[in-house]
């Protein structure tokens, strides 16, 4: 056995001797750190709760383990010492969970018995043992398996040991399973080790509130850890950011407005957008985007703007020193530009003074996830050269959308935008793929790198449930469908989401790492602090996979919003054209002239019309009569045109009247017919007089002592 206690233990109970190699094997897998929970052990080794305790008890009193009294709380089953419990239970005093907040009744049955490994338990291991820990480790042990440093490989250098973070895009999807991971890096104890972080897309989102808040992530007890998430749950996940956004396609600017918007109001505490140079006591923090102008890799970070150009070799280069200026560029501003998913949003519009002053060129940044999805080329470029000295963990947590197959028939890709679609998904698969593949050719594991550790947390891989606690494969395998949006998620979506994202964490830490850490065996938290199993989940899920498009509720909108715009055009147009009607129900031209200018001459271009017309005009008229005429135009569509005569020096009497028009198209003069009711003013109706159309009015008069006329034309609108 591994354990010499448990060996002696077995001799003297050969009755037990089965169960007792179950637990030595299953103990041999242990943290140094483990609390041993006898209930919570039991499903491990297929051994009754009573019975398991006896065994634990007998080990103890050969040293091996030591007894310690916890406290359970019967809402997260988080265990705590339970001294300071105690001391309460006397006063009669309440005392509330340091992890989830609610008050712990104190009784006797909340009070457990736990175990954990001696100081001097790992004196007992024999040479056996020794090289079974060897290979367990994956380096030399050298008798020193009991030190503080059996958390990670020996080829980790304790005090220069840095983790390097990479989060993906992925909508919101990719903000909780990111969640997930950093939850996992905080129970395990390695979360303070976080020197860098690159995030894109709806990593950034995740991004952004780690460092915004990361003394309560890292330094906070788990009970403010929670509440922090529980704000980043709140604010991105059940905010409903994409039903706050209006997708009208009249003003696409306006959207990523109202991104940022949904950003600011449900992810910061005070309501306001904060400077980039404002974030301290985080990591050094990227916030990846895309210059849709120039194809650069542009990042947002403490010391500002910074711009990136590829290189032959697909290394990075800086193309200018950040500018001050940009260090006052908003942080949520910065996330909205890298999660601004090029089919929904238009890469945003950053004036120079906003960046850099002394440019001439707007910048266009929109989503990190065009130029690099994963994020891991920035890391490259701002961990190189390779230390060979200080001891380098890369976490690269891929949240994108996994590559699937499609039914191969003739009508799978029959519509354009079925083929545009797969076609961006292979490219995307493909280039996420080479960016791995070469990320890992410039941090290999060879004897000269051997500090150096890759951790791929993918999305799309599936955990063997070897544990209970695991989630089964067929609930991995919808989690990973869920749809990649900014819409609201459901309690299950989020549940499974972050545990996932644990449970890979977890599982690709044991593979790469090579140190068995089982005695972290579930996550210690309830994301939405309710209880869901896997019966509810798996309902659920299979719900998730199908993006909400909410086509009918958009278009109601839409046209809602038509009908209104229509309303009120139709409102404005008879308003303002009866407020017209009303206070200038006529308009009038008036011409003055004197007998001087009383020849009717050529109408052009139809002179012989004209003189025609001029001699029928004369044909019947009084002998002292005179004739008058008056050119116009009409100002509008005109219905009514009135002619009235008046002089200062006589009145006089008008015998006959008549009219004749030409527009600008028409090459005849046409006829107007006057109608003389002998109550007002010589009135001609026709209805439909175009606008400008000239009319040449004729006259007589028979006052021959009128010296001087005044002419008025009244137009009455159609």
């Amino acid at each position: 056995m591994f354990f010499p206690a448990c060996e002696s233990l077995a001799n003297e109970n050969p009755r037990v001797r089965a169960e007792i190699e179950r637990i030595d094997q299953r103990l041999k897998s242990f943290n140094r750190d483990v609390l041993i929970v006898p209930s919570d052990l039991s499903p491990f080794v297929d051994i009754a709760v009573e019975q398991l305790a006896d065994i634990l008890d007998l080990l103890a009193e050969r040293g091996l383990l030591k007894t310690e009294e916890m406290l359970r709380c019967q809402h997260c089953h988080t265990l705590i010492p339970a001294g300071v419990y105690k001391q309460a239970m006397e006063r009669g005093e309440e005392v509330d969970c340091t992890s989830c907040d609610n008050t712990v009744d104190l009784d006797d049955e909340s009070i457990i018995s736990v175990f954990r490994f001696t100081t001097t338990a790992w004196q007992y291991m024999t040479k056996e043992s020794l090289n079974v820990a060897n290979e367990a480790v994956g380096d030399t042990v050298q008798g020193n398996y009991e030190s503080e440093h059996t958390t990670l490989p020996s080829v980790f250098n304790q005090n220069d040991f840095k983790i390097h973070l990479a989060l993906s895009g992925g909508g919101l999807r990719a903000t909780l399973f990111h969640l997930g991971v950093l939850r996992f890096l905080k129970q395990v104890g390695h979360l303070h080790r976080v020197s860098t972080i690159c995030s894109v897309s709806g990593g950034s989102i995740a991004a952004a509130h780690f460092i915004k808040h990361w003394t309560d992530y890292r330094d906070g007890s788990d009970g403010l850890f929670t509440r922090t998430a529980e704000k980043l749950i709140k604010g991105a996940a059940q905010y409903g950011i994409r039903e706050r956004i209006d997708f009208c396609p009249l003003n696409p600017n306006r959207r990523f407005t109202q991104l940022h918007n949904c950003y600011v109001k449900g992810l910061s505490d005070d309501q306001a957008d904060s400077k980039l140079e404002d974030v301290v006591n985080s990591p050094e923090f990227h916030i990846l985007g895309t210059n849709f102008a120039t194809g650069c890799l542009v990042a947002f970070s403490r010391n500002g703007v910074t711009q990136y150009e590829s290189q032959k070799d697909g290394t990075l280069k800086q193309v200018e020193e950040p500018d001050k200026v940009s260090k006052h560029f908003g942080l949520w501003r910065a996330v909205a530009c890298s999660s601004a998913f090029p089919p929904m949003f238009p890469p945003h519009l950053i004036p120079p003074n906003d960046y850099s002053p002394g440019n001439t060129r707007n910048l266009t940044v929109g989503d990190g996830g065009v130029y690099d999805n994963l994020g891991i080329r920035l890391v490259e470029h701002l961990t190189s050269p390779v230390s060979k000295t200080a001891s380098e963990l890369f976490i690269v947590s891929d949240a994108g959308q996994p590559f699937r197959g499609a039914p191969a028939s003739e009508s799978s890709f029959m519509w354009f935008t079925d083929r545009l679609v797969r076609a961006s998904d292979v490219q995307f698969y493909r280039l996420a793929d080479a960016d791995m593949r070469w990320f890992k050719t410039k941090r290999p594991d060879t004897p000269d790198t051997r500090n150096c550790k890759i951790l791929t947390i993918n999305i799309g891989d599936f955990i063997d449930p070897a544990l209970p606690e695991n989630l089964n494969v067929d609930i991995q395998k919808l989690v990973c469908r869920i749809r990649t949006d900014l819409d609201t998620f459901r309690d299950e979506e989020i549940h499974a989401l972050i545990w996932h994202g644990w449970e890979l964490a977890r599982n690709q830490w044991v593979k790469s790492i090579g140190l068995p850490i089982c005695s972290v065996t579930k996550i210690d938290w309830l994301p939405t602090g309710k209880t869901i199993t896997e019966d509810q989940l798996q309902p659920a899920l299979e719900k998730s996979s199908a993006r909400r498009w909410r086509i009918f509720w958009p278009l109601v909108r839409l046209s809602l919003k038509v009908v209104a715009i229509a309303v009120a055009l139709t409102v404005l147009w008879f308003g303002s054209w009866g407020m017209y009607r009303h206070w200038f129900p006529l308009q009038t031209r008036t011409q003055s002239f004197s007998r001087a200018t009383s020849t009717i001459g050529d109408f052009p271009p139809t002179g012989q019309r004209a003189s025609s017309f001029v001699r029928g005009f004369r044909q019947g008229l009084p002998q002292n009569s005179e004739d008058f005429f008056v050119d116009v135009e009409t100002p509008f569509v005109t219905s009514e045109i009135a002619l009235s005569v008046s002089s200062q020096d006589g009145s006089p009497s008008i015998v006959r009247s008549w009219a004749f028009t030409q527009s600008h198209e028409m090459t005849e003069p046409e006829s107007i017919h006057w109608i003389d009711d002998g109550q007002g003013p010589k009135v001609a109706r026709r209805g439909n007089w175009k606008p400008r159309t000239r009319i040449r009015i004729a006259f007589a008069v028979t006052n021959a002592s009128v010296e001087k006329l005044e002419a008025q034309v009244k137009f009455t609108p159609r």
